[in-house]
């Protein structure tokens, strides 16, 4: 059963090729605390509000980001340059100087309902792939109250090369935008067999 499992581990993050999620301890450990101001975009368009609620002990772990609160189907842009990961309610962006972010709790639902039917039109920006070079400030998604979560919000993490580290100052010293900033991809650019949505 165990080998089965490692197996089908191997399977799906080999499946992400270059670009597999930041993956963030599972611990009962304190988090690294250095407290590093990288220069971002700010993940929402509009509304959020957020405490620096990085390493508190949750039932069984520490808290591995910062929770944005803001009403379900707020816009989330990309926080720096890079490129775009995605799966199932979380995404990812590689920045171009080592640095990752990590979001989830993306909406799952059809708008003005609780269906869970997860479709990645209304989780997702359109026309976006995996693999995708995404701009700071470009649209990504939309937040939602998916997988363990007690309310919408965005759960948001930076990782450096060197590891996790709290997103709380680059947060407040973050630039905040009106709106997704515009992006003019190649209109003959088509997607590979199995990456249209």
């Amino acid at each position: 059963m165990i080998s089965a499992l490692i197996l089908m581990s191997a399977q799906t993050w080999a499946a992400y090729g270059k670009f597999p999620p930041p993956v963030a301890p599972y611990s009962n450990r304190n988090l690294p605390n250095s407290r590093v101001r990288m220069p971002i975009i700010f993940p929402l368009i509009g509304a959020g509000s957020y405490n620096d609620d990085y390493n508190s002990q949750r039932r069984g772990f520490r808290h591995t980001g910062i929770d944005i609160r803001a009403p379900k189907m707020t816009p989330i842009v990309s926080p720096i340059r890079g490129t775009f990961g995605y799966k199932v309610h979380t995404f990812w962006v590689y920045g171009d100087y080592g640095w990752k972010v990590l979001g989830t709790h993306l909406n799952d639902d059809t708008p003005g309902t609780n269906d869970g039917k997860n479709n990645f039109d209304f989780m997702f920006a359109p026309n976006l792939r995996f693999g995708d070079r995404v701009e700071a400030g470009q649209l990504l998604g939309y937040v939602g109250n998916s997988g363990d979560a007690t309310g919408p919000h965005l759960h948001f993490e930076m990782h450096s090369p060197n590891g996790i580290r709290d997103p709380f100052p680059s947060l407040k010293s973050s630039v905040r935008t009106q709106m997704p900033i515009r992006v003019m991809r190649n209109l003959d650019d088509r997607p590979d067999k199995g990456q249209e949505r």
